[in-house]
């Protein structure tokens, strides 16, 4: 086992979350802290989103090399899932202040 899936299976236990849950909480959690730090910027809560996509790409890659250390392949099913799970709530979020923002607009 890699440093990188023993720190992400140490911290699943340590916290007492499934991997998903993890995933999803990360997601959110890295989220908003990207928002915070670019608050002051026009497209802060995009910017906010690709950094969380940026994130969850790097965590992928550091999963294929384990992939491909274990099976001499990559678990793309299990990428996808995982990328879904973690920008679904940011990214729903970003499209509800978008839709919220042109309504507001519009009056």
């Amino acid at each position: 086992m890699t440093y990188w899936t023993e720190l992400k299976v140490s911290l699943s236990k340590a916290i007492g979350l499934a991997h998903d849950t993890l995933h999803v909480l990360l997601g959110i959690i890295f989220f908003a802290s990207f928002a915070f730090l670019f608050r002051h910027h026009r497209h802060h809560l995009l910017l906010a989103l690709f950094g969380v996509a940026l994130l969850q790409f790097v965590n992928e890659a550091f999963d294929a090399v384990q992939w491909i250390l274990w099976t001499q392949s990559i678990g793309w099913q299990e990428a996808l899932h995982d990328t879904v799970i973690t920008l679904m709530l940011p990214t729903i979020f970003v499209l509800w202040s978008s839709a919220a923002r042109t309504i507001d607009s519009s009056h």
